[in-house]
Formats: C-alpha cells, structure tokens, sequence
C-alpha cells in the first residue's frame, strides 16, 4: 500500500494548479528567510551564553536548520496537496538506504556527538591521540582537526577519536621536562650537577614550583649521566628544551667538563 502510494507522487505532482505552486514558492521563499533569521537569532544568543564550545555551537546550529528545512518542505508539500504521509515514507526509505551505505561515516557521526557534549576537549587545547599531538582546531561532525607543531593539519575521525585514549595537555597546567646530559666516568659529580643546575634556574621559563631536580640516573663504563627534570609552561616546552641543551653544554665546556 505504501509502494503504491509513493508510485501516486510523480502524478499528484503534475496535477497541481499553477496558483499552488506560485503560493507554495512564496512559503518557500519567506520560509527560507525565516530560517536564516533563526538561525542568526540563535547564533547570537549562543555566542552572548559563552559557556558553549565553537564546535559544539556549530553542530547545534547544522540541527536546528535541517530540522527547520525539513518543516518547511513538508508544509510545502501540504500546500502542493501531496500526500505527506507517502512523502514522510519515501524519506525514511532513502534515509534508511543511505544509513545502510554510510555506516561508517554514521559511526564518526555518533562518535562526533559524544566528543560535543561530553567535553574531554575543546577547541584550541592540546591533545595527544593515536601517536599525533596537536592543537585541536575545530571538533566537526565527522572528524577532529589538529594542528601539529609542525603547521599539519591532522583529519581524525570522531569514531576513532571517541574510542581511543586521548591526553589533553592542559594550557593552564605545567609541562614536565626531562633532559639527559652524560659526562666522563672521573668527572667531579658534584660540581657537574652545581653547573647544570646554576644554568637551569637561570632561565626564567623554568618553574620555581614544582622544583626542578639534577641527579645522577645512569651509570657506564665511561660516562655518566645526569637527568635534569624541570617545569614551563607548555607553550614554552619545545623553546625551552632546546635552549637548555645549548645553555648547559657551553656551561660544563666553559667549567672544564
């Protein structure tokens, strides 16, 4: 019975009068400036609310209109004197087909969702996921877009994001260093570590708290090494590993070591 009436809707369609079809343009048109207007509206007051994520606005916003596009065909439909109920059937028919086909892409889908509103990151934090660490730029419906430190940009998909172990490394909180210099076995152990941790306090980028540490970690039969570990920031982290590497090396040249 459904088949048949489906079948009825390329007839009905060619029957309509034309002062129908002029009437059901005008809803359309005036329709589709009201949905814009909405979707403004809401926009703006999202923005004003400021505890909504970016992402998380922009998903909302993609629902809102499609469910607002959707009334519209259907009152449209209404005033064409199509059967609704039959158009409501051949929607879901191709909604299911196309579900059956898109499987995986329902999946990052879902998984987009979760990310959205349970919130194990936001827009513009740092995360580590499947080997890749970045800054996260925007949280899609299909995927989660990183930018590395080396300017890539990395296209997760939300199912695998959703489903793997993520570390967020928070802005606010202090990024943990750990740097091993080695020095000759007869070396005086003492003045080495006074040498290397002189250079490390004097760069400002290292935390006072928590302290930073110099100790022996490891024993050869020709060196020594000494692991240094200290806090910064982690904006600073890549910089500041670095200029320890340098600062320490012409330090412990400049001791005689």
């Amino acid at each position: 019975m459904d088949i048949e009436k489906i079948e009825q809707i390329p007839t009905a369609f060619m029957s309509i009068p034309f002062s129908r079809i002029v009437t059901s343009l005008i809803i359309f048109v005036a329709g589709f400036i009201l949905v814009k207007c909405v979707s403004r509206a809401i926009s703006s007051a999202m923005q004003r609310a400021g505890h909504l994520d970016a992402s998380l606005q922009k998903f909302l916003l993609y629902i809102v209109r499609a469910l607002l596009y959707f009334v519209l065909i259907i009152i449209c439909a209404s005033q064409l004197g199509l059967p609704v109920n039959s158009l409501l059937t051949l929607l879901g028919t191709m909604g299911l087909a196309v579900s059956l086909a898109l499987q995986d892409t329902l999946k990052n889908v879902a998984g987009g969702i979760f990310l959205l509103f349970s919130k194990p990151f936001a827009t513009g934090d740092v995360i580590s996921i499947d080997g890749t660490k970045g800054t996260v730029q925007e949280i899609g419906i299909t995927h989660t877009v990183l930018l590395t430190a080396d300017n890539k940009q990395v296209y997760i998909p939300n199912g695998k994001t959703s489903s793997l172990t993520v570390i967020n490394h928070l802005a606010d909180a202090p990024q943990l260093l750990e740097i091993i210099f080695t020095v000759p076995y007869k070396t005086d152990l003492n003045l080495a570590k006074k040498v290397i941790e002189k250079t490390i306090l004097a760069d400002k980028r290292v935390k006072s708290e928590p302290q930073a540490t110099v100790r022996v970690c490891e024993l050869s039969s020709a060196t020594v090494s000494i692991m240094v570990t200290a806090w910064c920031n982690i904006d600073e982290s890549t910089e500041l590993h670095s200029a320890l590497l340098e600062n320490v090396k012409l330090a412990l040249d400049n001791a005689g070591i």
